[in-house]
């Protein structure tokens, strides 16, 4: 049986269970890979679950077989390679980022996006590769990551590669992982010297998904020749998008309000939600959240180049 009613006066709560599957807790690396390679489609794999028990009880996902890589300690891990880059592990959760003070005073626009999520315990929970991996349209930390130019490692027993996080989403909830493959690390570069990001999300409640979420880095803003600014956006298309054509445009010699304001027309050209094929809820209007994306655009980088907030 996989569901019950249960009555009280007349109250009447529909009460649902997971559908049956196998439960797989492998200690190691190695054990993790040879489960999927064993099982492939059948399986699901278990980070944090905060995305996946919503799955299961709602019958999105009916595995035969859960793998729950938590155990692995070597995918909880936070490493600086100063210079070079931060390696984070897939089962990281938000809050160990939280509680990180290099990510906050290094790789701010991670650390605000991170402290974004849901509460204490959600954030407990999840974590950033799942968050990754889950793929959502609405998720905060890709495009807190894509302005540092992540990419992320994927294992499975044929080899590794790595592949650009402006490469890896396909869809709402789809990406390039094939399903003998386990992301097991991302990897974001050194900011450039300088460098300073922020992340902005508009949302209903503390606890709400992204209206629109901002993700921005800004680098010697004042000097055309040496400027870098990049932006990337959530809740606006199918997928996480990363403004390539903002490096391009900031780099000109012309007033900067006169050129964010070409930035933002592009990035409202990229708003691709339409109706019956968004994939994440109706919260709010098209014209609302165009309005969040022009106002989110200025106010972000006024914070970031003249150290103002306006939000």
């Amino acid at each position: 049986m996989t569901s019950r009613v249960v009555r009280a006066k007349a109250v009447v709560i529909w009460r649902e269970y997971f559908p049956r599957f196998e439960y797989l807790r492998p200690k190691t690396l190695d054990e993790a890979l040879e489960l999927l390679e064993k099982f492939g489609e059948e399986a699901k794999v278990k980070a944090g679950g905060t995305c996946l028990t919503r799955k299961l009880r709602a019958r999105k996902v009916v595995p035969k077989y859960v793998i729950d890589i938590t155990g692995i300690k070597e995918l909880r891990r936070i490493e600086y390679h100063e210079g070079k880059e931060l390696v984070i592990g897939a089962t990281v959760t938000h809050e160990d980022i939280v509680n990180n003070k290099l990510v906050k005073d290094k790789f701010t626009a991670l650390w605000e996006a991170s402290a974004s999520i849901g509460d204490v315990e959600t954030r407990a929970r999840g974590t950033v590769g799942g968050n990754i991996a889950n793929s959502s349209a609405q998720a905060d930390i890709p495009p807190a990551l894509m302005i540092f130019n992540s990419y992320v490692t994927l294992l499975s027993k044929s080899g590794k590669r790595q592949v650009k996080l402006t490469e890896f989403f396909t869809g709402h909830k789809k990406n390039v992982m094939k399903p003998n493959e386990l992301l097991v690390s991302i990897h974001v570069p050194e900011p450039p010297d300088g460098a300073k990001s922020s992340y902005l999300k508009f949302k209903r409640s503390i606890e709400d998904r992204a209206l629109v979420g901002i993700a921005a880095l800004v680098a010697n803003p004042r000097d055309p020749s040496k400027r870098v600014i990049r932006l990337a956006y959530t809740a606006i298309a199918k997928t996480p998008v990363y403004l390539k054509e903002a490096e391009e445009i900031f780099k000109r010699d012309k007033p900067l309000n006169e050129l964010v304001e070409e930035v933002i027309k592009i990035a409202q050209s990229k708003f691709d939600l339409p109706v019956g094929e968004r994939g994440i809820d109706l919260r709010t209007s098209d014209d609302y959240r165009l309005h969040l994306i022009r106002i989110g655009t200025k106010a972000i980088l006024k914070y970031l180049i003249e150290g103002v907030r306006v939000i």
